[in-house]
């Protein structure tokens, strides 16, 4: 397994702004991360903070939906993302949704293919 880039995710919540959240999270790529939340894995877009030399510190983009790519998750927190990402780069977008989306899902959910 390759060495994954932590960060953390500030949340806060616009109903009181003083109230807010740091959650370590695991960079995907440039603009998109992965962290566990109450047991739950999501993968979300983020956006940097960008405060001089401090490089590590993510917003979510709230303009975007996240994933739930787990749930009722136990264990190491980086040792079970760096399996999710490993499992997600060796399988191909139509396999995962043929297999991990449409098996597991109990309900209608329209994607946007076109």
């Amino acid at each position: 397994m390759s060495t994954l880039d932590k960060v953390f995710i500030l949340h806060v919540w616009e109903e009181k702004a003083e109230d807010h959240a740091l959650t370590p999270a695991w960079l995907v790529n440039s603009n998109t991360a992965i962290y566990l939340s109450h047991c739950t894995v999501f993968l979300v877009r983020v956006i940097p903070i960008k405060l001089g030399h401090l490089t590590r510190y993510y917003v979510e983009n709230t303009a975007t939906c996240g994933i739930h790519l787990a749930q009722n998750v136990d264990g190491d927190p980086e040792l079970i993302v760096a399996r999710i990402i490993e499992k997600l780069r060796n399988v191909s977008a139509l396999d995962w949704l043929a297999r991990d989306v449409l098996d597991d899902m109990t309900g209608l959910f329209e994607f946007q293919t076109i």
